[in-house]
């Protein structure tokens, strides 16, 4: 192993944590929907 061959090992490892998988992105985002959906429409300011 070279020098620049640590390189990129470190790299991928990086940018796999710092980018979510799209499952995790998917169940973020319909947490995150679920979430808004869930709260009263008076709390929202609505009638």
């Amino acid at each position: 192993m070279k020098i620049g061959d640590t390189f990129l090992v470190s790299s991928q490892r990086m940018n796999s944590s710092a980018v979510p998988s799209r499952r995790q992105f998917i169940k973020t985002a319909a947490a995150s929907v679920a979430t808004f959906n869930i709260v009263p429409r008076h709390v929202l300011g609505g009638p």
